[in-house]
């Protein structure tokens, strides 16, 4: 598998913890650094200039998701990229192995949903915490609070949708033809073969075989409601 390129990173914040990763070397580090530490210290100035107090323990707390957001976004994009890369081994047509991963890891980067439940959930949330929260504070501040807001809760749409879309992974995974599970585990526990090299007496079958009834049902009105 090592001739084989991994899909381009396209996701801009994806793209913001990869070129910060390259100068802190810690990746949780990086990630506090796109939304957490610019919104902090933003805060705090202003904060100090207004002698308007705008941080609380809770606040804190909800603005830290933003610094964490990041890095847990890019681990769940790993585990995916991984998942398929470490198991082209069970597809039998290889060519549709790589046809199904390239457009799956794409997909999960370009998804109209973020947008369009990005943008109202963001800007209706943020308008309204910010009323409930910092109605008598200063106009500079109010519009910090809106921008902090939005961008909480944009990220998280990111979080949501990609929920979403790895049901839909599974729901596409579902058609394509693997190798016999039970057959590779058995040849490979007893005779210590590797599995790629060892295909004699497995049967073609799909993955959607191995779903329950109900799972596959589940998945299908989530994906289609």
């Amino acid at each position: 598998m090592s001739n084989i390129n991994k899909p381009e990173v396209t996701l801009w914040i994806l793209k913001w913890q990869h070129f910060l990763s390259n100068f802190f070397h810690l990746k949780i580090v990086a990630s506090l650094f796109i939304f957490y530490v610019p919104i902090i210290i933003t805060g705090y100035i202003l904060q100090t200039i207004y002698n308007y107090r705008i941080f609380t323990l809770n606040i804190h707390v909800a603005l830290l998701w933003i610094g964490m957001a990041p890095y847990i976004i890019e681990n769940a994009f790993n585990y995916i990229n991984d998942f398929f890369y470490r198991n082209k081994i069970i597809f039998l047509n290889k060519d549709e192995w790589k046809a199904l991963y390239f457009y799956e890891m794409k997909r999960i980067q370009t998804s109209k949903y973020f947008l369009q439940f990005g943008l109202p959930w963001g800007i209706i949330t943020s308008f309204v915490l910010s009323y409930c929260l910092y109605n008598n504070a200063p106009i500079i501040i109010q519009f910090w609070s809106i921008i902090s807001f939005f961008i909480l809760f944009f990220v998280s749409a990111i979080g949501f949708v990609g929920i979403l879309l790895l049901i839909s992974i599974l729901n596409n995974l579902g058609p394509v033809s693997i190798w016999g599970t039970g057959d590779l585990t058995e040849k490979s526990s007893n005779t210590g073969a590797d599995p790629e090299h060892t295909t004699t007496h497995a049967q073609n079958r799909r993955l959607r075989d191995y779903l329950p009834d109900c799972v596959h049902h589940n998945i299908q009105v989530l994906i289609n409601p």
